[in-house]
């Protein structure tokens, strides 16, 4: 405790000398005679700066940030073009397919093997449209024709 006490006052004595005459125009002894440990004193040794610089980002190291600050800008990067890409991507596939597959429905599917037989049935039924008129007689009439028509032909060779 004596030490502690003969230390403080040591220090109290030093410092009472070096400011006593201390007025607006005082340079502190030791930025007089020695710039660069007053700078590094008065700069706490520069451990702020590089907390700043290691830990919180606050400070630039070139055009990057270290520490928390730059994890975060590393983090949105990586979220807006990694992330984001894959899923817009995702998207962009999961569309393309549902176009694709729509337009297979539609027009393969659904038009040439659905409707296709549908539409060459209903293409090949207006010649038989032009002999089948649903008239008895007239069935009649192209039978007995087509009879007469057998008869001769074998009459004849």
């Amino acid at each position: 405790m004596l030490f502690s006490l003969a230390a403080a006052a040591a220090g109290w004595g030093m410092a009472w000398r070096a400011y006593r005459h201390a007025d607006k125009g005082y340079a502190e002894p030791i930025a007089v005679a020695a710039p660069p440990v007053y700078s590094t004193l008065l700069n706490k040794y520069y451990v702020d700066e590089a907390y700043d610089y290691a830990f919180t980002g606050r400070r630039k190291v070139g055009d990057m940030r270290l520490g928390v600050m730059g994890a975060g800008e590393a983090s949105s990067w990586i979220d807006s073009n990694v992330i984001d890409g894959t899923v817009n991507g995702a998207g962009w596939i999961t569309r393309f397919s549902g176009t694709l597959s729509n337009w297979w429905d539609k027009w393969i599917i659904d038009g040439v093997l659905v409707n296709g037989p549908a539409i060459l049935a209903r293409l090949l039924s207006y010649p038989a449209r032009l002999v089948q008129w649903g008239l008895v007689q007239w069935y009649a009439l192209v039978m007995v024709a087509g009879l007469l028509g057998f008869a001769f032909y074998y009459a004849w060779h």
